[in-house]
């Protein structure tokens, strides 16, 4: 190896994977379905994924009878129909967790609507 700077190459190398990297992230983000079919990946319809029936629940329910309802259904949110101007919302186990038990309020007395996460973001 006389002359040569294994080092610096290992640099050299190193710098070029980084700023490939950085490269196809940009892609992935500037041109995403073509950086998916280039990497050898197939786009899937989210309704290919989604196998459950949306469970909804009107925004005035308790939060004791959204947690009846997800146990029920086996789901983990219920979508909360539109209500007062506001579109539809959701609401998740972990809202109720997180916010109501935070809040330290009784379950049994606080909507469903003032809790729910608003507006929905969806996927077409």
């Amino acid at each position: 190896h006389a002359g040569i700077d294994v080092q610096a190459r290992a640099e050299a190398r190193r710098q070029w994977r980084l700023e490939n990297r950085q490269l196809r992230e940009s892609r992935r983000i500037t041109a995403p379905m073509e950086a998916m079919l280039e990497s050898g990946r197939k786009p899937t319809a989210i309704g290919h994924i989604m196998t459950r029936k949306l469970v909804t629940i009107a925004h005035d329910a308790t939060i004791d009878d959204a947690v009846r309802v997800m146990r029920d259904h086996g789901v983990s949110s219920v979508i909360v129909e539109p209500h007062d101007g506001l579109g539809w919302g959701i609401l998740t186990r972990r809202d109720v967790m997180g916010r109501v038990a935070q809040a330290g309020r009784n379950s049994a007395e606080v909507t469903v609507g003032e809790m729910a996460t608003t507006p929905v973001i969806t996927v077409p």
